[in-house]
Formats: C-alpha cells, structure tokens, sequence
C-alpha cells in the first residue's frame, strides 16, 4: 500500500509511475491534501519534457479542486494549464463549459464554447456548439454574438435549417419592417461572404432569398436579379 510506495520512492523520488499509484493510493483512503501534493509533484517532474503525464496529473487535480477539495477557482485555473500546453484539448474546454455553467460563470461557459466550435472539424459537430453559443447569447441579450454563432452554423452545415430558421428569426423578431428586413439581407449577405472566406458552397437558398429581398423590399433590382440569376444558375 503506501508504505511500500513510499519506501519504493524513497530508492527512486523522481518515478513518476510510482507517484502516480501513490496518488490513487491517497485518493482511495481520502487523504485529499496528500494526493494533491503527489500529483502537483508529477507536474513539476513531468515539466516539458512529459506532456502526457503532466496533461494526467492535471486533469487529476481539477477533479480534485472540483470535487472533494471544493475550489473551482483552482480547478479551472489546472484546465487553463493543460490549455496553455494543448489549446485545442477538448476535454479540457468541455470541463471548463461544465464548470463555468456549474458555478454560474456564464462568461467562462460561452468562452469555452466558442473556443470549442472554433477548434471544431467535424461541422455537424461545430454546429451544435455554434447553437449552444447562439443560445447563451440569446441568455445574455448579446444579438450581434448570437448572430455571428448562427451565421457559423448555417455556412458549416447549410443542410441543418435550424440555425437559418433561428436566423431569420432573430432578425425579424419585431417584425418584418423596412430595417428588418434590411438586417435580414445583411445578415444572409455576411453568410454569403463567410461561405466564400471558408471556401465553402453557396447555396441557392441563400442567393433566392437575398435576392427577393433586394428585388421586393429593398429596391435594389440590378443586386436582386444578380442573387436570383446566380440561385437559379
């Protein structure tokens, strides 16, 4: 038990596989402060040179600051280091989501969730991020963030209408207006933009409804025909 752990890192102090057992030895009796003192010693033996069982031992803190220490201060400031080794971590941005959203730092929350739609491949994937964004946004009465989330979703997955439905109707929320309308054709002409910045397809329904609108409500012709002409081409 940890006895023998202690008299094995007595020939060999620096044996991060052993202070690791010893970690979990003191973890399975409760001795909290002692497995923290363990596994902060593996952090500084792992150094630079060790990614992995810093990136570990880490991880093993903040499970321990959140839980039976009671310090969510400390528990995320162990998620922003791994962060600072690894930024793309998703499990280290997905803990910080839970934690923000779990002590009610609605800033940390959607940081962490921009951050992981940012550093997200999979577009399906990002879109559910970017949607969570929008609707933390919503919370906040943040429009211009909202918007900028759901015009990341529509270009990432044009197939999914529920970012374009929640588009459109953001913008006409008060109504369908002479502004409100003109919000909309911005909106999708930044959606346009955004899709030719990613190299990304355009498609027709973005150009037909831009375009009606130009034609019907903004009394724009030569652009409305344009945005029609290229949906229909």
């Amino acid at each position: 038990g940890i006895v023998a752990m202690r008299r094995a890192l007595n020939a060999a102090p620096d044996d991060v596989a052993a202070l690791f057992v010893l970690a979990r030895l003191y973890g399975a009796q409760k001795s909290w402060a002692e497995a923290r003192d363990t596994l902060n010693r593996i952090v500084e033996l792992a150094g630079t040179t060790d990614a992995k069982s810093r990136q570990t031992a880490l991880f093993s803190l903040a499970d321990l600051y959140e839980g039976p220490l009671g310090d969510a201060t400390l528990a995320e400031s162990m998620l922003v280091k791994v962060l600072s080794s690894e930024p793309t971590n998703k499990n280290a941005l997905e803990r910080l989501y839970a934690l923000g959203t779990k002590t009610g730092d609605k800033k940390l929350a959607r940081s962490s969730l921009e951050r992981l739609a940012e550093y997200e491949t999979d577009l399906v994937q990002r879109t559910e991020y970017q949607l969570r964004v929008a609707e933390v946004a919503r919370e906040a009465n943040d429009g211009a963030g909202m918007l900028r989330a759901l015009q990341d979703a529509v270009v990432s997955t044009p197939q999914d209408l529920r970012p374009w439905t929640l588009l459109a109707r953001l913008c006409l929320s008060r109504g369908e207006s002479p502004e409100a309308l003109q919000s909309l054709a911005g909106a999708i002409a930044q959606v346009i933009e955004m899709a030719r910045a990613r190299r990304r397809p355009l498609e027709a329904r973005w150009l037909l409804t831009l375009g009606l609108l130009e034609v019907n409500a903004l009394k724009r012709p030569t652009e409305g025909l344009a945005h029609l002409q290229a949906a229909l081409g």
